[in-house]
């Protein structure tokens, strides 16, 4: 080798001369430079813009979450979210709709003429009516009532044929409702509560549905992160097998190598290769998904970055308060409770059929005659009581089959029944649940402690051991299978890793947490929540 001395000419008059030059020509050479490379820099900014300008989707291609922007991020754009939120909103809209048809009001014309009909001294009949009803069962009618009357021709004493007006005005009709609609037991506002258990049982199915949209999408997050640690440790290992194969091919050419060593040495490279090519494809999988969770374009190549993850802590746990904690909070529970409360309302609704129906109607009308319309309205006299018209009505009406009276009650009694051993049935499971979901969280932790500490010592153990493999001390084999070792000690603790972050998520998702966790009520139906707040049906 060389040493720096040796660089420096023999002839010391050349290199003077060539000194001298480089000293006259080296400002000369750096304008050149510092030319030449302001030239490539614009360059490269022209050829940048341009880029840009053809293609905007490089500016908002990239998509960086954390684990809680992600979550908001599928609960505002997840496409299934915004179709399946329609079904509460629908459903709360025909509640609105029964509430408001409860107490119709309405406004009714109706106009009759008979002039061919000669055999009847009745001509004509108009009515105007304006009818509104109330929660109490009363109906209460205000209008006007016309009759046009064909009065014939005298002959003594002599006097032509004429029309004669018979105006009501006004004319008040009340009517009340007893039993069955009374304002005691009003069917029409019983059949209405059951309308408002709708709207709150589907509000809290779509609840549930978030949260489990919400619980499949992180989960993905979750292995989405795990699988880009993968490929960061099998791209180092690919690097490091193909360092190995390169230095094997020199000893090998040196014929200081077995050839079996060296073949192994290239299955290994293979293997290493195969591994990264299989975490890259599932990598491209999982983003997929997360794309279609995240309710964007899957056409458009974007460039997904996830950071952060749950906090792996070792969990400790009150398993009784925990179960009544998630059967409180849970939302298919509350949805089945309020199920069970309908189909109780349903049944009360059925019984007041049994009823029979009365109502008493009472109708006063001021009458007045002339001429024409404006000339009997003229003609009422209110301080006389011959002017007054007054009709009272009452109706009794009731079943006489006896099968359907037994019968009608009957659905919703089974439907009352069906819905307790579903509840019970629910409450069984979530204990069930949150019971194997703990001893799934303790194992998976002690797995993940386990593993952390055996992949320490299997990167220490592989250090040492490649050490001696280069400086001759141990064989190819050993070197080979310490780095196999390695490689599944590393797939290990990121298994045990993941599987240790889904239980943990799994929990949160039984005990009905997400809801405060992620704030998911934020797609709840406000009006609702004012319903219920505002008034209670009775």
């Amino acid at each position: 080798m060389n040493k720096i001395g040796s660089v420096l000419p023999h002839h010391t008059p050349s290199s003077l001369k060539i000194s001298s030059v480089l000293l006259y020509t080296r400002p000369v050479i750096t304008l050149l430079l510092k030319t030449i490379i302001i030239g490539i820099l614009l360059a490269q900014t022209l050829h940048f813009s341009q880029v840009y300008a053809q293609d905007p989707i490089l500016d908002n291609s990239k998509l960086s979450y954390t684990i809680d922007s992600f979550s908001d991020a599928i609960i505002n754009n997840n496409l299934q979210l915004k179709i399946n939120k329609i079904n509460p909103e629908q459903v709360y809209q025909s509640y609105v709709h029964q509430k408001n048809a409860r107490y119709p009001q309405s406004l009714n014309f109706n106009f009759t003429y008979s002039p061919l009909l000669k055999e009847t001294t009745v001509v004509g009949n108009f009515t105007s009516t304006w009818q509104a009803n109330f929660i109490s069962g009363t109906t209460l009618a205000l209008g006007i009532a016309g009759r046009l009357t064909e009065v014939p021709a005298t002959a003594n004493p002599p006097a032509p044929a004429s029309d004669l007006w018979i105006v009501g005005l006004p004319q008040i009709t009340l009517r009340q409702n007893f039993l069955r609609n009374s304002f005691v037991y009003n069917q029409n506002r019983k059949a209405l509560r059951s309308t408002l258990y709708n709207a709150y049982a589907s509000e809290e199915n779509f609840k549930h549905f978030i949260t489990t949209t919400l619980f499949n999408a992180l989960m993905i997050y979750h292995q989405y992160l795990a699988n880009q640690e993968l490929i960061a440790l099998l791209t180092k290992d690919r690097k490091d097998v193909a360092a190995i194969l390169r230095f094997n091919k020199r000893k090998s050419r040196l014929s200081d190598l077995r050839r079996s060593d060296l073949l192994s040495s290239e299955i290994l490279n293979i293997e290493a290769e195969d591994a990264l090519a299989n975490a890259q494809s599932s990598n491209e999988q999982l983003k997929n998904t997360l794309i279609f969770f995240l309710g964007k374009d899957p056409d458009k190549n974007y460039d997904l970055v996830l950071t952060g993850s749950i906090p792996l802590t070792a969990p400790t746990f009150d398993k009784t308060a925990i179960i009544d904690a998630a059967i409180t909070h849970r939302s298919d529970y509350k949805a089945l409770l309020t199920q069970l409360s309908r189909a109780k309302n349903d049944l009360s609704v059925n019984k007041l059929e049994k009823l029979p129906d009365l109502n008493l109607q009472l109708t006063t009308t001021l009458v007045g005659t002339g001429d024409s319309i404006a000339d009997g309205v003229n003609n009422i006299d209110f301080a006389s009581s011959n002017n007054y018209a007054v009709d009272i009505g009452l109706n009794f009406s009731f079943r006489t089959d006896p099968k359907w009276y037994r019968s009608i009650t009957a659905n919703s009694e089974r439907e009352i029944t069906k819905t307790e051993l579903q509840l019970q049935q629910l409450k069984e499971n979530i204990k069930t649940e949150i019971e194997n979901i703990l001893i799934a969280i303790d194992q998976n932790y002690k797995a993940f402690t386990k593993n952390k500490r055996i992949l320490t010592f299997a990167q220490e153990r592989y250090t040492l051991i490649r050490k001696d493999y280069r400086t001759g001390i141990i064989d190819f084999t050993t070197n080979i299978n310490a780095r196999r070792e390695l490689i599944n000690a590393q797939a290990k603790y990121l298994n045990s890793k993941l599987q240790y972050e889904i239980s943990l998520l799994e929990f949160q998702y039984l005990t009905g947490e997400f809801h405060t966790t992620y704030n998911t009520t934020r797609l709840s139906n406000s009006n609702l929540n004012q319903e219920k707040v505002k008034k209670k049906i009775k």
